[in-house]
């Protein structure tokens, strides 16, 4: 498992690892994200409505950021799963890695 954490790392260029501790709590966020009615015309929408889009857009935000993390991106050989989840079934602990790239400038 840990060479498919590696090629995972070598295939979708994680910045930084993440916080495995509070992956639980994120993964929740994740889930809220998905959208299940279409945006409506914000002069139609009640004061709740526009505050709950809010928290939607935001929580949106937070997902896209969270690619750059290590344990929220999706794992490459099971896009279904995240690569935090894999990391908490296996008891895998990742402390650090690095990633070269070919013809990448070591300065």
């Amino acid at each position: 498992m840990a060479r498919q954490i590696c090629q995972h790392i070598i295939g979708m260029n994680p910045q930084r690892i993440g916080d495995l501790d509070t992956f639980m709590s994120f993964e929740e966020v994740d889930q809220k994200t998905e959208d299940p009615q279409p945006p409506r015309d914000s002069d139609e929408m009640t004061l709740e409505e526009r505050e709950d889009a809010e928290v939607r857009q935001t929580d949106r935000e937070a997902v896209l950021a969270s690619h750059e993390e290590l344990v929220r991106q999706d794992f490459l050989l099971d896009p279904e799963v995240k690569v935090g989840r894999v990391l908490l079934n296996t008891g895998i602990r990742v402390v650090d890695f690095v990633r070269y790239e070919v013809g990448q400038d070591l300065d």
